[in-house]
């Protein structure tokens, strides 16, 4: 179907609508190749026409110039000699000359074009080397002379304190780094634990003897107390029922099964055997055959001679060559009557052979034996195998003050027996600081021995703090020799801050006892008071459940304290370090619970002192830059703590954002069993309010925030649910604390309102 329009306008006016002319450019150049549909041709460009071809440039005409060949320069005259002057004639008058004619100047010869001059390329600057920060290199240990491995005799204490020839195979060397030694915070005589392996022995028939009647001592105890059970017709009854009797014949039942059993019967006994055994095999009472076998059994033992049995089997013989002993508890005869064992125990207790080392090698007065003294000897200044003379009165003493009376004694020690190693005399000086004389006069009494070069052997000083809590001693510690053999100090109060003294001083022995509570933890001391100790005697320990009887006993120390002298923290640290790992492998430093398995080598495996007082160093507010890690032996991991004491001196403790960021109260441990972990104020209860403030502008970080709530909850003893207090203005802050759901206290001038209690 088609549709027809019919319309009034023209062909080109139903084209285009506009009642304008067509405009177009009378051209025939135009360039369409772009061009849309248009009844006009503005804007079409035209196409371009092709440019001529370049003529190469014609050389420059030249206006013709008289070239003039360049000529020799004439030779210069030689001079001839100047004839003497004359007088000058009178100079006629010059006449004008005409103007020369211009002189042409030739044009330079064309110089060829030089080819120009390729520049060498400038190599680009090598990147600078980026300076990333070299790995700690971890110190390596002293490579000295170590005797591992090595076979050494010595002599060991055995059965009744008896001395015994032994083959050790030395222990490895302890790591000992050249670091600690400069900062004198290693022992000067290092210290070992480890005895070494104990190899054989020198089997001796004094040795085999003692330890037949060792493995004997039990059953030589029971035996007489079970005889009469074992007597009569009705024997076997009672062992039916009894765990003790049945005990003790299992230990002889390989015998008594055993023709020799006879060899091991008494006179009477042999005379019965025949009897016996003619009754188990025909049996004329009719028992069963545990019954008429148990029978046997309790009529033979019944005649056992106790005193033949006094040989080991030949495993017994093997087992006591390399140290081992029979255990009392559980030998048994074999059918040759000989010694038997189902276990072995060592011959030598590590832990008291090693006090028998100490007490032989490391006491000044020192005596065999792996017992400590009780509680009357350390006070009375009295050792085993040694005596006692006074001799106060001599005038060599008498003349500077030595006076009983005034509580300042001197004792003369010699020892019974003479030895080779040590010594076996000394002369010890006692001073009793609650006397108030011996206390005004023990300074210029020991300044006057240490003028005379007087040879003292030991110092004690008895009574410290009894009259006084706060009572001054550094100043007689101050004058001590710098070299001592051995000092004694008795503590009747725990101010120990004294002890700092002896930093500078090579003591061998220090012994340091009260008859309070050894084990009270507010007893401390300051690392560097030890640091030229060789040996802190830890084997006085005495014990007692009887309040109003405490005996004498070595302090057992679970707090490491520093003093204002040390508020430098590399000194610190070097503190912690010595305590905690450099000398932890001695007693002194392993706090209330001892060495681990191997404690000269790994040091993570000993206890060590769980609290810290930092309460003399004004200046702390947090362990902000304390390492508690070796950084030396990584395996031993990090150390924590179980208190922290701090120095405040009014109702608000004040820290500030950065101490806050870097306080380091990771460290604290939660899983060492009780007491409850906190931290305490120097001042006591005193302390009521935490006071948080800006520092340079730094804000608290999450670490932060989380050493804040931890100091919260550790001193809630002091602070309780009360406000944080924060200095007016500091609306950061006081946005940042409402975080910690704790009420906030915006601190006015002189605002007395905090001191509410």
């Amino acid at each position: 179907m088609f549709f027809i329009f019919l319309s009034q306008f023209k062909h080109s006016e139903v084209l285009y609508e506009e009642q304008t002319p067509i405009k177009l450019i009378p051209k025939n150049n135009l360039d369409y190749s772009e061009a849309n549909i248009s009844n006009t041709d503005f804007n079409l460009p035209e196409i371009p026409k092709p440019l001529p071809k370049p003529e190469p440039p014609k050389p420059p005409q030249e206006d013709p110039i008289i070239k003039i060949p360049p000529q020799p320069e004439p030779e210069k005259p030689k001079e001839e000699p100047k004839p003497e002057p004359k007088p000058e004639p009178e100079k006629p008058k010059e006449e004008p000359k005409p103007a020369p004619p211009p002189v042409v100047i030739p044009a330079p010869a064309p110089k060829p074009i030089p080819k120009p001059v390729q520049p060498k390329p400038i190599p680009a600057p090598a990147p600078a080397p980026k300076l990333s920060p070299k790995p700690s290199v971890p110190e390596r240990p002293i490579q000295g002379d170590d005797q591992e491995g090595k076979i050494v005799d010595r002599i060991i204490l055995g059965f009744d304190n008896k001395p015994i020839k032994g083959k050790f195979r030395n222990p490895r060397k302890r790591q000992t780094f050249q670091s600690d030694i400069d900062k004198e915070i290693a022992n000067r005589n290092p210290y070992v634990n480890d005895l070494g392996k104990l190899v054989s022995i020198e089997v001796t028939d004094e040795l085999r003897k003692d330890n037949i009647k060792n493995s004997l001592s039990i059953t030589n105890r029971l035996l007489p107390q079970v005889f009469d059970q074992l007597s009569g017709d009705d024997a076997y009854k009672n062992i039916k029922r009894s765990n003790l009797l049945q005990n003790l014949i299992y230990r002889f039942h390989r015998l008594l099964n055993s023709p020799n059993v006879v060899n091991f019967l008494t006179e009477k006994g042999k005379q019965e055997y025949p009897q016996i055994q003619k009754d188990f095999i025909e049996n004329p009472k009719k028992l069963s055959e545990e019954e008429k076998r148990n029978l046997r059994y309790a009529r033979l033992i019944n005649h056992l001679d106790l005193s033949k049995f006094n040989k080991l089997s030949a495993q017994s013989e093997k087992f006591l060559a390399e140290g081992l002993t029979t255990d009392p508890n559980n030998i048994y005869f074999n059918e040759n009557g000989e010694i038997e064992s189902h276990s072995f125990s060592p011959l030598i207790n590590t832990g008291q052979q090693q006090y028998a080392r100490d007490n032989s090698t490391k006491r000044t007065f020192g005596y065999n034996s792996y017992y400590g003294r009780g509680g009357a000897d350390i006070i009375d200044g009295k050792y085993p195998g040694w005596k006692n003379d006074d001799i106060t009165d001599l005038e060599e003493y008498k003349k500077h003050g030595a006076s009983k009376a005034d509580g300042i004694t001197v004792s003369k020690l010699t020892k019974i027996e003479k030895t080779d190693q040590g010594i076996n005399e000394g002369i010890v000086v006692t001073i009793d600081v609650s006397n108030q004389k011996g206390y005004e006069k023990a300074k210029a009494f020991i300044e006057a021995l240490v003028k005379e070069k007087k040879e003292i052997t030991a110092y004690r000083i008895l009574h410290i703090g009894k009259k006084d809590a706060n009572q001054r001693f550094g100043d007689i510690l101050k004058v001590l020799p710098k070299k001592l053999k051995q000092l004694d100090l008795f503590f009747e109060t725990k101010n120990t801050s004294a002890l700092l003294e002896l930093e500078d001083k090579e003591i061998d022995e220090l012994g340091m006892f009260t008859k309070g509570y050894p084990n009270n933890d507010s007893w401390n001391f300051n690392p560097f008071a030890l640091k030229k100790v060789a040996w802190v005697n830890t084997i006085d320990y005495n014990a007692s459940w009887n309040d109003g009887d405490l005996p004498y006993s070595r302090i057992v120390f679970d707090t490491i304290s520093f003093d204002q002298k040390d508020k430098d923290l590399n000194r610190i640290n070097d503190g912690l370090r010595m305590a905690y790992f450099v000398r932890n492998n001695e007693k002194i430093f392993q706090g209330g619970f001892g060495p681990g398995l191997d404690p000269d080598h790994k040091e993570s495996g000993n206890s060590y002192p769980t609290r810290l007082d930092l309460s003399r160093i004004e200046s702390i507010k947090s362990l902000r830059g304390l390492i508690f890690r070796d950084e030396k032996k990584p395996q031993n991991g990090e150390r924590k703590i179980k208190n922290l004491k701090l120095y405040n001196n009014s109702l608000e403790f004040e820290i500030d954002t950065e101490e806050l960021n870097e306080a380091n109260f990771d460290v604290f441990s939660f899983s060492l069993g009780p007491p409850r972990t906190k931290i305490e104020f120097s001042n006591g209860g005193i302390t009521r309010f935490l006071k948080v403030v800006f520092k340079n502008g730094t804000p608290l970080n999450s670490t932060g925030f989380s050493n804040l709530n931890r100091l919260l909850d550790l001193a809630s003893d002091n602070f309780g649910d009360r406000e944080i207090i924060v200095n007016p203005g500091e609306t950061a802050l006081h946005n940042q604390l409402k975080g910690i759901e704790k009420r906030i206290k915006i601190q006015e001038k002189n605002d007395a309102s905090i001191n509410f209690l």
